[in-house]
């Protein structure tokens, strides 16, 4: 059965009459997620999706301040048979009426072992005078604790990193910096951290910085400033984060299937059959 999915969305959560709210959810959702909808409630504000044989749960919700719904966040929960888990989560936040631009915020996260990994992508979209839709900023930091730090109930981190949909904690790359700057007034660090910072300058150029643990912080530039890229090729911020990747699983002689590359939240699987079939897409 085909649900009128924006129709749902607006009786349940948010004006969905902007054009570049509407154009933001389509790019990120996927152009039709009519069928994927397996039923909605409007009582308890949930849209179920439906799930394959690798998901453990597919939902969207509301992003809510004050009793106001300002976004929607959806997620995708999986757990693969080495027994690393992963779920993908993605915040969908619009600025008021008078102000436009829509927050798009994703995080991956990966339970292996011993370690947590953190991996999040957060971008503002605009639209130019043109009617051009352009990123005037966009961060990428990928972030890694011992699970000793996050998995001890008896320390006051616990519940610290757990996912939310309050409006005030949309933000992943704002919300995981500042746990870093917390707990690291208790002489504690993240195992491993590389953030890539960037914003449009007056020029219409993406710059910014790019540091980690073992790197001084550096100058980055970035080509990438339109959002919508239909080139499929692999965009230039996670190709430059890749190399990384690999210098923390050789620092932390980490094992695990996490690659750090962009993924849509109706593409993700993390079944070996699926990445293998993921990669040659690539």
């Amino acid at each position: 059965m085909k649900y009128d999915d924006l129709m749902i969305l607006e009786g349940m959560f948010i004006d969905i009459s902007r054009e570049d709210v509407k154009d933001v959810i389509r790019a990120e959702l996927g152009e039709d997620i009519s069928y994927n909808i397996e039923t909605f409630d409007f009582e308890n504000q949930k849209i179920r999706l439906k799930k394959d044989e690798t998901d453990e749960s597919y939902e969207i919700v509301p992003i809510k301040r004050s009793g106001a719904t300002l976004g929607i966040n959806i997620k995708r929960v999986k757990k693969e048979e080495n027994d690393e888990k992963f779920s993908l989560s993605k915040n969908i936040v619009y600025a008021g009426k008078e102000k436009k631009g829509v927050t798009v915020s994703t995080l991956e996260k990966v339970e292996t072992k011993d370690y947590t990994i953190f991996f999040e992508n957060t971008k503002n979209i605009v639209k130019d005078e043109n009617g051009i839709y352009k990123k005037n900023q966009e961060n990428l930091g990928l972030w890694v604790y011992d699970n000793a730090l996050l998995q001890d109930e008896r320390n006051r981190y616990f519940g610290t990193f757990a996912d939310t949909t309050c409006y005030g904690q949309f933000d992943y790359h704002e919300r995981l910096s500042h746990i870093e700057k917390s707990i690291k007034k208790d002489y504690l660090l993240p195992d491993y951290v590389t953030k890539i910072e960037t914003e449009l300058n007056e020029h219409g150029k993406m710059f910014g910085t790019i540091h980690t643990n073992y790197l001084e912080t550096e100058e980055y530039q970035n080509e990438d400033e339109f959002y919508f890229d239909n080139s499929g090729c692999k965009r230039a911020i996670y190709s430059d984060i890749e190399k990384y990747v690999k210098e923390m699983k050789r620092i932390l002689s980490l094992e695990t299937s996490f690659d750090g590359g962009e993924k849509r939240i109706d593409d993700y699987k993390v079944s070996e059959k699926e990445k293998v079939k993921l990669k040659k897409n690539r």
